[in-house]
């Protein structure tokens, strides 16, 4: 369980981009319908510019919503691994 600090830092680390964050599997994600757009290194800033790129595009498009998924393994997590989500917004719900 992350303590109050690692969620502070994780939050304004990614926060600038305009998507919320998650730590649910993959395999749950993807069995809500979810699908995988991208991935990038979160300490990069080149990296979470391409990320913020790429999140603003799927809006654009337009009946998308975004999510970014943690690192799913200890390899992932040591290398601050984020993927982008996406999934197609139900209407009239």
């Amino acid at each position: 369980m992350e303590n109050f600090v690692d969620q502070f830092e994780q939050k304004h680390k990614i926060g600038f981009l305009d998507c919320d964050f998650t730590e649910e599997s993959i395999e749950d994600l993807e069995k809500k319908g979810w699908e995988y757009m991208y991935f990038f290194n979160y300490m990069s800033l080149d990296e979470k510019e391409k990320a913020r790129q790429v999140i603003k595009k799927i809006k654009l498009d337009g009946g998308w919503e975004t999510i970014l998924v943690g690192g799913q393994d200890e390899e992932e997590i040591k290398n601050n691994i984020q993927r982008i989500y996406k999934r197609k917004i139900e209407r009239g719900k």
